[in-house]
């Protein structure tokens, strides 16, 4: 069995991870800062099996598109708050965005000759995922070290 810091001929640095900002405007993901950390990276989620899901996630794909790491993410993109109602019996309600925008980060191992790295994101329909996820950005890793920006 491979080693789960080595896969697909790929091998990730021990203890060494690295932080990926995001910034989101509507449907316009950008890449914006790629920053190395001392730290033990998460584990990586199941790379196969997931397929029609719905939810988001980040793939870390090498230059032949083999997934390395999966990271399932929770809501990166906001498309409600939570605003006062002014009603007393119910004081806080959750509000639709007619455009998102924001900015998420997402930490995975560092690994020599990563290439890409791909968002999985669900269509949203008031708030909820619904069908399954589908590519919604991606990003290159190879032509910029950590610490760079893309």
């Amino acid at each position: 069995m491979a080693n789960k810091r080595q896969v697909a001929g790929l091998k990730a640095k021990p203890n060494r991870a690295v932080r990926l900002t995001f910034k989101y405007d509507g449907d316009t993901v950008r890449l914006v800062r790629r920053t190395a950390l001392n730290k033990v990276p998460p584990a990586s989620d199941p790379t196969e099996g997931y397929e029609g899901q719905s939810g988001s996630w980040l793939e870390v794909r090498d230059a032949r598109g083999r997934v390395v790491h999966r990271q399932v993410l929770h809501h990166p993109i906001k498309h409600d708050i939570e605003v006062f109602s002014g009603d007393p019996k119910r004081p806080f309600v959750r509000q639709m965005l007619d455009r998102p925008t924001g900015e998420f980060d997402v930490i995975v191992p560092q690994y020599d000759g990563a290439h890409s790295a791909v968002l999985f994101h669900s269509t949203h329909d008031r708030g909820i995922a619904s069908g399954p996820s589908r590519e919604f950005a991606r990003f290159d890793l190879g032509s910029t070290p950590p610490g760079g920006k893309s």
